[in-house]
């Protein structure tokens, strides 16, 4: 899979600085992905690899935007809205720029886990390569919405259509199977994290939003050991 992504991506640069935007699904390899993308490309580029994770919202406002959605699937960071979006775009804006750039450090065991910002790594130099990384990027609201349990997601979701904009490589994996993440995710949980009832809770709103979402487009489709079926 990575080496025909880096083929696509070739294929794709141009003389000004490229953002590229992928979207997968959790555990599907996306941070393994980015450390081959990364190592097979700077020698020729300067390239930074940045995740929607990065740019979640700090403590408070985390906090306080969960308590105002009031929702049974915002309970926890990771959906539309718990990031920091005029920040993503205006670091984006930046780097495309060569201006100095303080790119935001998330550190997600705060807070007993509930994660806050704690700082930021600065840039100043010319990027030729932004990678941008997330499981929701690329979906687009859907029109005209009549399914309550997702509103509050959809109408934030509509907030990320700028970051969209800026993309101009896109790389879109989906599996053939849901049940395909749920058991990535859980494999990668470390020694003496959650229990199998916890986690299910956790993957709950994630479940509901990979039947409800799906990504347009060119999209490379795995199976469950992250090999290619289909282009």
């Amino acid at each position: 899979m990575n080496s025909h992504i880096l083929k696509i991506i070739k294929m794709q640069l141009t003389d000004n600085t490229n953002i590229i935007g992928i979207h997968g699904p959790q555990g599907v390899g996306k941070t393994t992905l980015n450390k081959f993308l990364y190592n097979e490309l700077s020698n020729d580029y300067n390239i930074i690899i940045l995740s929607l994770d990065d740019f979640y919202l700090p403590y408070q406002e985390m906090n306080d935007f969960l308590k105002d959605c009031n929702n049974k699937l915002y309970k926890f960071r990771g959906l539309a809205g718990t990031h920091d979006i005029k920040l993503l775009y205006d670091t984006l804006i930046n780097l495309q720029n060569g201006i100095k750039t303080l790119i935001p450090i998330f550190d997600k065991s705060s807070y007993n886990g509930f994660g806050d910002r704690i700082g930021y790594n600065e840039v100043n130099k010319k990027i030729d390569i932004i990678i941008l990384e997330g499981w929701m990027l690329g979906y687009k609201p859907i029109v005209d919405n009549q399914d309550m349990e997702i509103d509050i997601f959809n109408n934030n979701l509509k907030k990320y259509e700028n970051i969209h904009n800026l993309i101009n490589i896109w790389i879109m994996i989906e599996t053939d199977n849901l049940d395909n993440i749920f058991n990535w995710r859980l494999s990668g949980e470390p020694d003496g994290g959650m229990n199998i009832e916890t986690f299910k809770n956790f993957m709950k709103p994630y479940f509901v939003i990979y039947n409800k979402y799906t990504i347009s487009g060119n999209k490379i489709i795995v199976d469950k050991n992250r090999e290619i079926i289909r282009v």
